[in-house]
């Protein structure tokens, strides 16, 4: 017979070893290399129909003081084409290539039919490195060194049945200088075709930032859409 003490030692093992089956079921390969990870997933994201049709969509680490250090993707269809958009900079890595958060950008040549694609960071701390100083001082070589002109501010709205404008805005006396947008699903499969069409949208004028009018007809096949507004906002002059 088992004592107490065992047997809760084996249960709390149990239990330990089904929460980690449980991250590994809803996480991809964005930790795979990584000794300290935390992974972080966002939604389905739709590529419109089109030729091509193309979608950026931001995804951050869910903590501050962490920096993105793996990535993965997960997508609908075989002709969707995703990568992610990476910062200048030597050694490629975390701190120089990628920041707290990425830009990953849909491609799709597929014809017109919606897709979609799921992106996946994985974080590590900066206090565990990644960024890095010079070691070495090269020769100067014509053209400047890239900085970072541009902030890219992300806001991601639930969206219900109806239509709705939404808004975003350069904040201060910062200046638009691109806008998007992105569809989105909270879903653990691909959304179908009829949960992808079921939303629309349409760009309006809006000062200083990006207005998207935007329609969800029925429940979406149960899917919870949300749109996400991506500005890119500078404070330097024209």
């Amino acid at each position: 017979m088992k004592r107490p003490g065992v047997l809760l030692a084996v249960a709390s093992l149990a239990i330990v070893a089904a929460l980690a089956g449980a991250g590994a079921a809803r996480a991809a390969d964005e930790c795979n290399g990584l000794l300290v990870c935390l992974p972080a997933a966002g939604p389905w994201v739709v590529v419109p129909p089109g030729s091509p049709g193309r979608v950026e969509y931001l995804l951050a680490c869910p903590r501050r003081g962490y920096i993105v250090a793996g990535t993965d993707v997960r997508i609908s269809d075989r002709q969707l084409d995703v990568g992610i958009r990476g910062e200048t900079g030597a050694p490629v890595g975390p701190g120089t290539t990628t920041r707290e958060s990425v830009v990953f950008g849909g491609l799709f040549a597929g014809g017109a039919r919606p897709v979609a694609f799921k992106p996946f960071v994985g974080c590590v701390p900066t206090s565990g490195g990644g960024a890095r100083s010079q070691t070495a001082r090269t020769s100067s070589h014509e053209g400047l060194k890239p900085t970072r002109p541009v902030d890219r501010l992300a806001r991601t709205w639930a969206l219900s049945v109806g239509t709705r404008r939404i808004e975003a805005r350069c904040p201060g006396s910062a200046r638009l200088v691109a806008a998007s947008h992105a569809v989105g699903f909270r879903v653990v499969p691909p959304p179908s075709e009829a949960a992808l069409r079921a939303v629309t949208t349409k760009v309006t004028p809006a000062p200083n930032g990006i207005a998207v009018t935007v329609t969800v007809r029925g429940p979406a096949g149960g899917a919870k859409p949300e749109l996400q507004l991506l500005a890119l906002c500078t404070r330097t002059s024209p």
